[in-house]
């Protein structure tokens, strides 16, 4: 493509004089373009009607009303888990992690994530197998935990190397 840039001079709204400023040449950008020449068809699930079987209308408006749940696979079907062995499909389970505005978000250390909430653990009363009493007030004494035996086997990577501490 040739693009002729022009100026052209006006006095009192008439033209005297056109001068060329500039031709420039853009030269054409081949590219192939593969265009679909019919959209592929997507398939709809069949509706059963009046009168065929399945058709469900529960609330008799005389259209077909769609489970409201999803199908379930039974066992021997793909997709069925059963992982406690009681067989019923275990339904996947979904961790749902609060998002800021949620009212239950929590974000002690203003980094913008979720923060788990801090599970404190009652102290021991008397009876309990854990419960600690040196001093004999008849309430619990606090116990630093113990920190784990350090093991003295040689620590190795996945390559087998071994690992400095």
């Amino acid at each position: 493509m040739r693009v002729n840039v022009l100026r052209t001079i006006l006095m009192d709204g008439k033209e005297l004089e056109v001068e060329p400023v500039s031709t420039d040449f853009y030269p054409p950008v081949h590219k192939i373009e593969v265009f679909a020449l019919k959209a592929a068809e997507v398939p709809v699930a069949a509706v059963p009607k009046p009168g065929e079987p399945g058709f469900v209308d529960a609330n008799g408006d005389g259209v077909h009303d769609a489970p409201a749940t999803a199908v379930v696979p039974q066992p021997g079907e793909p997709g069925f888990v059963d992982a406690n062995g009681d067989g019923v499909h275990d339904a996947p389970t979904a961790v749902i992690t609060p998002q800021p505005g949620d009212f239950d978000f929590i974000d002690t250390n203003g980094d913008g994530i979720h923060d788990a909430p801090v599970v404190v653990t009652p102290a021991p009363i008397a009876g309990d197998p854990d419960f600690v009493d040196e001093d004999g007030d008849g309430l619990h004494d606090w116990q630093p935990p113990v920190a784990p035996t350090p093991s003295t086997e040689e620590e190795r990577d996945k390559g087998g190397n071994l690992v400095q501490p």
